[in-house]
């Protein structure tokens, strides 16, 4: 059986066959511009586990006082971003996360992704990372979630928002130059996961070239909601 090709290159490739470039109305030497889809990829707040080096994996753990303020402190720093669409890993502290950002973007639905979940663990979920042995790390390679199924689940998710994003009409004559903002929180390894196999490098700021005969530009913006300090407030 033949593998399906998931990488981004020919994700592009079978957009561009069904988005040749076509004319505004009336204006039949005028292309329409080219959509700029700007993603902004949050990771979840803190949680115990985290603080006591517990990997969690797909474990359903929450956000710990310290999450729940850094969530709080994203959500007030993203709050003048024009979100259209919000999607979550549906594990509790990726969820609790966006519905913090979300607050400030009340006409904003929340749309919840398995394929948006951390990497499985398999028998190290739920384990210290400063207790792994040889044979915990020899288990972890029989048990975890393999490359081969992470990968394509990782990027069927961006394929399904390339695709979507790409071909509607509102977004393919969109009435101003104003970027078309998407939220999606996740988790450490699924970002990693994404930013190393789809865009092919690391970066809080990533810009991916896109086929000419492509309507969407992509510009993604990693924030990390455990990044996010607080800052003194003016007197």
């Amino acid at each position: 059986m033949a593998v399906p090709d998931f990488s981004l290159p020919a994700i592009y490739k079978s957009l561009a066959a069904v988005q040749a470039l076509e004319a505004r109305p009336g204006a039949p030497d005028e292309m329409a511009p080219p959509v700029m889809l700007r993603v902004w990829i949050v990771r979840h707040g803190e949680t115990d586990e985290n603080h006591q080096g517990i990997i969690q994996g797909q474990l359903d753990t929450k956000l710990n006082p310290k999450g729940r303020a850094q969530a709080s402190r994203t959500g007030e720093a993203l709050a003048t971003i024009p979100f259209k669409r919000a999607y979550s890993s549906d594990l509790s502290r990726a969820a609790e996360t966006a519905k913090a950002i979300l607050g400030h973007h009340p006409d904003v639905d929340l749309k919840l992704e398995t394929t948006l979940r951390e990497r499985g663990m398999g028998v190290l979920a739920g384990k210290s990372s400063q207790d792994m042995t040889s044979e915990w790390r020899r288990k972890a390679r029989e048990t975890m979630e393999p490359n081969t199924e992470f990968l394509p689940r990782t990027l069927a998710f961006w394929r399904k928002v390339l695709n979507f994003y790409g071909l509607p009409d509102s977004l393919i004559r969109p009435e101003s130059d104003a970027p078309y903002d998407i939220l999606v929180v996740s988790h450490g390894a699924w970002i990693a996961m994404l930013l190393r196999n789809a865009l092919g490098r690391q970066g809080y700021t990533e810009h991916e070239r896109v086929p000419p005969s492509n309507r969407v530009h992509v510009k993604l913006q990693r924030v990390s909601s455990q990044c996010v300090h607080e800052r003194p407030r003016p007197d």
